[in-house]
């Protein structure tokens, strides 16, 4: 299993995952993504920005991360602790369904703290759809510290945001 930052050839698997990872979402009741967002379009940028990072096994993509120094302006009313360092923002953990419960998504989030110290950064900021029930607890196991609450516009239900301190 590796990680690598995603190419424009594999936009099309990329959005197979997300499919996968939507279809499991509403299944859940999880409406935090939906057919309509995140877009293929959204990806484009991503990879365009080199900021989408990709787990590829056995030569399929099996999961993605972004990896990104732009901050939603949602973010700027949070009470972060890390007010004059520089963040990475953590977006798009996906995991595809069928390969859930593995441990790829400590495997990116190791991937992304290692990635962050090396690359000057502070700390580390997300977010997690306030539905969603199993994120909290995976972040807050990993050392990340409960900021509060953003409302993007695609959702009603706030989402939490999440801090790590990394020097």
């Amino acid at each position: 299993m590796k990680i690598s930052m995603a190419t424009m050839d594999q936009l099309d698997e990329i959005m197979d995952v997300l499919s996968a990872v939507v279809k499991d979402m509403l299944a859940h009741d999880w409406d935090q993504w939906g057919e309509d967002h995140p877009s293929r379009e959204m990806f484009i940028e991503h990879i365009t920005d080199s900021d989408l990072r990709v787990v590829i096994d056995n030569d399929k993509i099996i999961a993605f991360i972004l990896l990104t120094a732009k901050q939603d302006k949602e973010y700027d009313d949070v009470n972060w602790e890390d007010k004059d360092g520089r963040a990475l923002i953590v977006h798009r953990v996906a995991v595809h369904p069928a390969r859930q419960r593995e441990g790829i998504a400590n495997f990116m989030m190791d991937f992304a703290e290692q990635y962050a110290v090396e690359n000057g950064f502070t700390s580390i900021r997300l977010d997690t759809y306030s539905k969603n029930p199993r994120t909290p607890k995976f972040f807050e196991q990993r050392g990340y510290k409960y900021r509060g609450q953003v409302h993007f516009p695609q959702r009603n239900l706030p989402y939490n945001c999440y801090e790590k301190i990394l020097v």
